[in-house]
């Protein structure tokens, strides 16, 4: 009886456990860009993280080139029908750069230093943050010079969070405010950099007027008509130098295979010689990435116990006495029932011969 009570309570255990993972995964909205952007599944988000040592090296350009290489290496492989339409640049895929920083930001009444992520391309789309008033950044408004503060920068400026079409002054130039986000809380939120007032701005205004001292981060949603390829793609692409930086196949992360891999190499995870500095939405992931590696190990641990309780009740079934029996008896009645088949048979062929 406490082994069937035990069975039933760990089974639910694993019932309840797969349904938090599965509905806190779906939470992780900077995680799920090629979902939204596909429902056929044939999409996968890819995010390549460069060192803080190369910050210099980067700029617009440089990932402007990096996605006309990775488009080539697209239109060249066996899948090429499965790039896309191009826009006006000859790019197929959707993409993202950022970078973290620092800035000071000026109202007429107030002077407040902000975390600041300058941002080019599709980024809300790979970050859809939630707005409290006004729009996302839009590549015209990068062009002039938009921002968007967080609730706790709005309120410090401005002393409201519905403040679209204010003006900031960064290093003398001013900025419109396009919108107020409302920022993610939680102790994992706060730990991962979203402990103080922050805002987005452009690539350029952020290399003009502020100060850059995180990783860049280039993201992009790709076409992956079979496994891996995606990943192998951007891998090829960037050939040796793909070993100065990090990559992570986001739609995948929280896969079971991958969580087993995390449980694998959860002593060298911990180590790092390539120094970035991941962005809060990526520590963010990678604080879920932990937690749900525990589950699965527990999920693991308990489904092992369950099976080996249900392969000794079957040996030692085997083995009884009352199995011995049944089997016993169970061959009386096979030969019993050969026998009749046999007899009818015969009797049915003699009476067809007279």
């Amino acid at each position: 009886m406490k082994k069937k009570i035990f069975i039933c309570l760990s089974l639910l255990l694993v019932a309840v456990l797969s349904i938090y993972v599965s509905i806190k995964k779906n939470t992780l909205y900077d995680q799920l860009a090629a979902e939204r952007w596909t429902d056929d599944g044939d999409m996968a988000q890819i995010s390549l993280f460069y060192p803080v040592r190369m910050t210099t090296e980067l700029d617009s350009m440089f990932f402007t080139d990096l996605s006309h290489r990775i488009q080539n290496a697209l239109d060249d492989s066996a899948y090429s029908e499965a790039a896309g339409k191009k826009d006006k640049t000859g790019i197929s895929f959707p993409y993202s750069v950022s970078v973290t920083g620092e800035a000071v930001l000026l109202s007429d009444s107030s002077e407040v230093s902000v975390k600041t992520y300058g941002v080019e391309g599709d980024f809300f789309t790979f970050h859809p943050v939630n707005l409290l008033s006004g729009a996302y950044l839009s590549p015209d408004d990068l062009m002039e010079d938009g921002i968007i503060l967080d609730e706790d920068a709005a309120w410090k400026l401005f002393g409201s969070s519905d403040i679209a079409g204010q003006t900031v002054v960064l290093a003398g130039v001013p900025h419109i405010v396009k919108g107020v986000t409302r920022k993610e809380e939680g102790v994992v939120a706060k730990e991962a950099g979203l402990d103080g007032p922050m805002c987005y701005m452009s690539l350029d205004s952020l290399g003009k007027y502020g100060r850059i001292y995180g990783s860049y981060d280039y993201e992009m949603i790709l076409p992956n008509p079979v496994e891996g390829f995606a990943k192998k793609t951007v891998s090829e692409v960037l050939g040796k130098d793909l070993e100065e930086l990090i990559i992570c196949e986001n739609s995948r992360r929280f896969k079971v295979k991958e969580l087993v891999e995390i449980i694998r190499t959860k002593k060298l995870r911990s180590m790092s010689t390539k120094g970035v500095v991941f962005p809060y939405y990526e520590n963010i992931a990678r604080s879920w990435e932990d937690t749900f590696s525990v589950i699965c190990l527990t999920v693991i641990i308990i489904l092992t116990v369950n099976l080996a309780i249900f392969a000794i009740f079957i040996f030692r079934l085997l083995r009884s006495q009352t199995f011995k029996e049944f089997k016993k008896r169970l061959k009386h009645n096979i030969k019993i029932l050969i026998s009749e088949l046999i007899n009818r048979r015969e009797f049915k062929k003699h009476y067809e011969e007279n």
